[in-house]
């Protein structure tokens, strides 16, 4: 072979290679990262209450999106709203008390837990009794024979407060439940439609800024000086089916409030435009304290006991059956917020 025939096949074989090259980077340039390609369709109903804002700050920071998770935030008006959305296929994971979730569980509908939300405290932070400014009730007994007003009859609140009338010599059988939206509490106590009226936050902190509530007592102190009141639940083929996307959506989920615990301030303009809620009475007021570590079963426990004691369950069983077992492996009992 000549020289300068050498030397021709060399160069047909260097401008190949370059070609290829190009072609390959040229395709990787062209095709969709392997992080959009695995993004998983997740949608999430979040009530209009400080519940969600750890769920507000995680879309804002885009950790769910890290994590490989698309989530689309629903609003709803609350837990007893939620649960039939998640079961109809409407919502995959939506919040809503407990107390619900363990009389679904005990009328064998799918629902389990999926993460935790918020943590009762022993504070009136983020729920709390109220009455008309001015009234006389203070003790159990003066409740006997009113009109209390609830969210949904005979929820987590409404045994609270149940609860806490019988230990402070009142007589929770006397009392008659009503149904009423959180923002009409305050206007029902002012025109004596209702004697007492239970509330969350923001819409607690706004009904004591309108001067015309006060704060009756402490009533989930009957339960537990800490229990789990809110939590993340999802319906139980879905979560088994999507077991890896319900892990990263709790780990998600507990970074996001370990952050808004220690950022109550910072936190308060995305809860004001999710909920409406003026942004300097949020700045000001109380607000929710969040479960710092993954579902546990000791945190869910004296909410079964209690809806045992009022009949929303007609037996005692063990709080670990309203966890979802995709998420089980993460529940340690060392976590951090015990």
């Amino acid at each position: 072979m000549t020289f300068q025939r050498a030397f021709a096949l060399r160069q047909i074989r260097s401008l190949a290679r370059v070609a290829v090259a190009a072609l390959v980077g040229a395709c990787v340039l062209a095709a969709p990262s392997a992080h959009a390609q695995t993004l998983t369709k997740v949608i999430v109903g979040g009530q209009i209450t400080d519940d969600t804002t750890p769920i507000l700050y995680a879309l804002k920071a885009g950790l769910f999106k890290r994590a490989g998770l698309d989530v689309d935030l629903q609003k709803t008006t609350n837990g007893g709203t939620a649960i039939p959305a998640v079961l109809g296929g409407a919502f995959n994971i939506a919040d809503a008390n407990i107390l619900n979730l363990a009389v679904a569980n005990n009328k064998g509908i799918p629902l389990e837990l999926v993460a935790p939300g918020i943590v009762y405290n022993g504070t009136t932070e983020f729920f709390a009794a109220v009455v008309k400014k001015g009234s006389a009730l203070k003790s159990g007994r003066d409740l006997n024979g009113k009109i209390i007003g609830v969210s949904t009859i005979g929820d987590l609140n409404a045994i609270a407060l149940s609860d806490w009338m019988d230990q402070n010599g009142g007589d929770s059988k006397s009392i008659k439940e009503v149904e009423i939206a959180w923002s009409d509490v305050a206007p029902a106590l002012e025109a004596g439609r209702i004697d007492l009226g239970t509330l969350v936050q923001p819409i607690l902190s706004q009904a004591l800024a309108s001067g015309k509530v006060q704060i009756f007592g402490k009533t989930g102190d009957a339960i537990a000086t800490r229990f789990l009141i809110t939590g993340w639940m999802a319906k139980r083929d879905w979560a088994a089916a999507n077991a890896d996307a319900v892990r990263r959506f709790a780990r998600v989920v507990r970074d996001a409030q370990i952050y808004c615990n220690a950022h109550k301030a910072e936190t308060a303009p995305l809860l004001s435009a999710y909920t409406g809620a003026d942004e300097q009475l949020l700045l000001h007021s109380g607000r929710a304290t969040y479960a710092a570590n993954f579902a546990d079963p000791r945190d869910m426990q004296p909410v079964v006991a209690a809806a045992y004691k009022y009949g929303a369950v007609p037996k005692m069983f063990a709080a670990e059956n309203l966890v979802s077992p995709a998420v089980r492996g993460l529940t340690v009992s060392s976590a951090p917020g015990r």
